[in-house]
């Protein structure tokens, strides 16, 4: 019998059906990823471990207090991210200095990788400000990694609270183990890391396509050229007379003589000690010098006859007979005064009455530009009145950064220690800093223009330690 053509069709329609049936089913023994396969969050709810670069105990109280505070028990997995751009929003995670954060996921299984993603919050009242960095690494046993990407965030520009994004895209490869390596300031915090991918297709490339992670390198310690030959250096605090600390910030010959030589039981001088010394501002920061009348007042000290710098010039001088060193001459470094932005009315500089306060017409800029005359103007006045001295026995090998860290008040805070170092640097001094322990602004002490850096150890006030300090040999 003669078949109709809806007969013909329709047969030719189910072995057509069944050929692409088998054809998609061979694709998928094949490895082949199917069309339909869309890319989704892979990371999610999967579990991971994060490690610091440099651990410390008391910080770490941080990420205890805000990780799994949400309910979730991987808080940066669980899908959810920051409703708002404020800190104790339960979906943010915050970490605490230690240098940086290596957040590792386990995604359990080898996965295909499209892109990382991951979330930050600024929120400069807080101290909180996004990494200076963001790196992305991949790895098939979680031991050895891939490069898979960094990207480098620029420190907010705005004082506004603000979630951002960083991430890679396009890396596509097959990993099981996703690592994402973020630098921590005063504080970091993170929302959530997605992961989109896929199930794995033998045809996908391996990991091992990327470029293989390099270990960091230890930093050399500077060099003689660098610190401008200092090498010992004894901070001489110098307390404002004003505050009635006067005599305890005021040296004498015989004082110096203790700290630049080493004396022995006789009370005698045999070899040289201290090479340097750094005259450092004592007291409070802020009320001691918070304005140019105070800032004065500091100079005038430095250069008081008999004291201080005259008598370590004296010092130095009696001491190079004794020892028969004629060449010899002890480093001076001195503090600059920080211009705190509290200031409104500090003084006047070439008839410019200056204003250090963000809270002016001219905003933050504004506050930039007179803080950084109000520094030149010190190391000027400094620099003059030192010439005038005729030393011959010390010299001024530079200046040191008084405040302790690189604070979060104003967005041009590290710009106000580049305009100093570049105007020291025009003049052929050496910048030196003594941060706190892991204060912010520690991991790019070269890029804000110091040549030398010791960071504080804090080591005495560890509570971890107990009640009885361990012996101090381990300091020595």
């Amino acid at each position: 019998m003669k078949q109709s053509s809806f007969s013909k069709s329709f047969k030719v329609g189910i072995v057509y059906t069944v050929l692409m049936s088998l054809i998609s089913i061979n694709a998928s023994a094949a490895g082949k990823p199917s069309p339909n396969d869309s890319l989704r969050n892979v990371a999610l709810e999967k579990p991971y471990t994060v490690t610091q670069e440099m651990k410390d105990n008391q910080l770490m109280s941080y990420e205890t207090r805000t990780e799994g505070d949400n309910g979730s028990k991987y808080e940066l997995t669980d899908g959810k991210k920051g409703s708002s751009t404020d800190f104790l929003d339960k979906n943010w995670v915050g970490y605490s200095r230690q240098v940086a954060r290596s957040v590792t996921i386990d995604l359990e299984k080898p996965t295909f990788v499209q892109s990382i993603y991951s979330g930050f919050l600024s929120q400069r009242e807080a101290a909180i400000d996004f990494p200076r960095y963001v790196h992305f690494y991949l790895s098939d046993d979680g031991n050895q990694w891939f490069d898979a990407g960094s990207v480098y965030p620029r420190n907010s520009s705005s004082q506004e609270a603000s979630r951002e994004e960083f991430s890679v895209d396009d890396i596509k490869v097959t990993a099981r183990y996703v690592k994402v390596q973020f630098e921590v300031g005063m504080f970091s915090f993170a929302d959530e890391i997605t992961v989109l991918g896929r199930d794995a297709g033998k045809k996908d490339k391996k990991v091992g396509t990327l470029k293989k992670s390099k270990a960091p390198k230890d930093e050399p310690l500077p060099d003689n050229k660098a610190t401008g030959g200092v090498k010992d250096m004894y901070l001489s605090f110098l307390y404002p007379d004003h505050t009635g600390n006067g005599p305890l910030g005021t040296w004498h010959k015989e004082d110096f003589k203790h700290v630049i030589t080493h004396v022995d039981k006789n009370g005698k001088s045999d070899d040289w000690m201290y090479n340097s010394i750094l005259f450092a501002m004592g007291g409070n920061p802020y009320d001691d010098y918070k304005d140019q009348t105070l800032w004065n007042e500091a100079i005038n000290k430095l250069f008081k006859p008999d004291v201080n710098l005259d008598a370590l010039e004296e010092s130095t001088k009696e001491n190079k007979q004794i020892l028969g060193d004629s060449k010899h001459k002890t480093k001076v470094v001195l503090g600059i005064p920080y211009p705190a932005l509290e200031a409104t009315n500090w003084g006047t500089v070439d008839g410019k009455t200056l204003n250090f306060s963000i809270d002016q017409p001219g905003g933050e800029k504004a506050a930039l530009e007179a803080r950084s005359e109000a520094v030149e103007w010190y190391v000027e006045q400094v620099e003059e009145q030192f010439k005038q001295k005729h030393y011959q026995n010390i010299e001024l090998e530079g200046f040191y950064w008084t405040h302790e860290e690189i604070g979060y008040k104003t967005i041009y805070e590290e710009q106000l220690v580049k305009n100093t170092a570049n105007m020291l640097h025009e003049r052929d001094y050496k910048f030196y800093w003594i941060p706190f322990f892991q204060s912010n602004g520690t991991t790019i002490w070269k890029e804000l223009g110091f040549d030398s850096v010791m960071m504080q150890p804090n080591y005495y006030f560890q509570t971890f330690f107990g009640e009885t300090p361990p012996k101090v040999e381990r300091l020595i």
